[in-house]
């Protein structure tokens, strides 16, 4: 069974992970007699009920809309007269709504982000994430090494798989362990709200993901080379979707340029930019090229390279939008875009 002590959390005594949590740790700095005094109003306001279930309301802090955010760094702009800041959102809102995606939108994150912004409105979205993730460095390599050693194990296989995983697919990469011990450390990190469950695709399952996304976008660029690249892919591949011409535009400038459906596949396989060829990709899935997509992409390493875009043909190939539930939230958010975008008739 896993071991872990009666009592604890999955970080020690007092740690937390994403949640505000109440520390029993003595103040130094406090005299004994106002502690001792402290803690026995604790003790009679807890046999008075004051703490029971239901008499506390849990606010959750989600994420901010693309809106929301634009409006919040907005108004933190103005007050503080950055006019730098004003004038990436101006000029460069294409990098601000991928920083988004990545952050998950956590008002924490972007407020750190506004500081980052401020220093100037030269960069990218790869420098900007690379920059937020070390000033949050101190504070998740402390949550990680706080947790028991079979929740970090945990932790570990969820962070590289990135995308949603169930309890027995995480139990065949965390053997020998059973999947009734991996599903009794799911649900005590899903307790302290480390671990969140997702709804899966196609099965009566249920997934498990990360709670706080930007853990797992930090994990995965300490890891290894060949994981590092592909969030690297991915951050490249949202700032130029971002930043791309509006789809009505196009569709005017390229009416009638197609290239034959014949010579769809090889065209893409000979591609190598961030920003592929929406325009053949969608012709190629009218001509119902889709399974040959998937397979150029596969063969080519596109599917790293592009892969909310390969994660929408998977899509498409099931016939369901409802597929990208098993796909990590960074990746689903553009992906359902790409669905409507190269097959708009498909339902939800």
């Amino acid at each position: 069974m896993i071991s872990q002590e009666k009592g604890q959390t999955p970080f020690g005594e007092t740690g937390s992970f994403g949640r505000t949590t109440l520390s029993l740790r003595r103040s130094p700095n406090r005299p004994r007699a106002a502690r001792m005094k402290g803690v026995a109003h604790f003790r009679k306001r807890l046999r008075a009920g004051a703490f029971s279930s239901g008499s506390q309301k849990v606010h959750d802090l989600n994420g901010l809309s693309e809106g929301d955010m634009f409006a919040l760094l907005q108004r933190l702009a103005q007050a503080e007269g950055a006019k730098q800041v004003e004038r990436i959102l101006q000029d460069n809102p294409g990098r601000v709504r991928a920083l988004r995606v990545l952050t998950g939108g956590n008002p924490r994150t972007l407020m750190l982000l506004y500081r980052v912004l401020s220093q100037g409105p030269d960069g990218d979205v790869q420098r900007d994430i690379e920059q937020l993730l070390d000033l949050y460095t101190p504070l998740y390599k402390a949550r990680f090494e706080e947790m028991a050693p079979q929740a970090q194990q945990v932790m570990d296989a969820m962070a590289i798989n990135w995308d949603p995983v169930t309890a027995g697919d995480l139990a065949g990469k965390l053997a020998p362990l059973s999947v009734n011990q991996v599903s009794a450390q799911l649900k005590r990190l899903e307790d302290f709200g480390v671990v969140e469950k997702t709804p899966w695709f196609g099965e009566k399952k249920a997934g498990f993901q990360i709670a706080e996304r930007f853990f797992n976008i930090w994990y995965l660029m300490r890891a290894s080379r060949r994981v590092r690249r592909r969030l690297i892919w991915l951050v490249k591949f949202l700032e130029a979707w971002f930043e791309r011409e509006e789809l009505s535009e196009r569709a005017h400038a390229m009416s009638g340029q197609w290239a034959p459906a014949g010579a769809l596949l090889e065209v893409l396989a000979t591609g190598e930019t961030d920003e592929p060829d929406m325009w053949t990709i969608r012709a190629a899935v009218s001509a119902g090229l889709v399974d040959g997509l998937i397979d150029l992409f596969e063969r080519t390493g596109a599917s790293d390279r592009w892969r909310p875009i390969y994660q929408a043909l998977r899509a498409i190939q099931a016939g369901s939008a409802q597929y990208l539930r098993r796909v990590a939230p960074e990746v689903r958010a553009v992906a359902r875009e790409i669905v409507q975008e190269i097959a708009p008739s498909m339902a939800n």
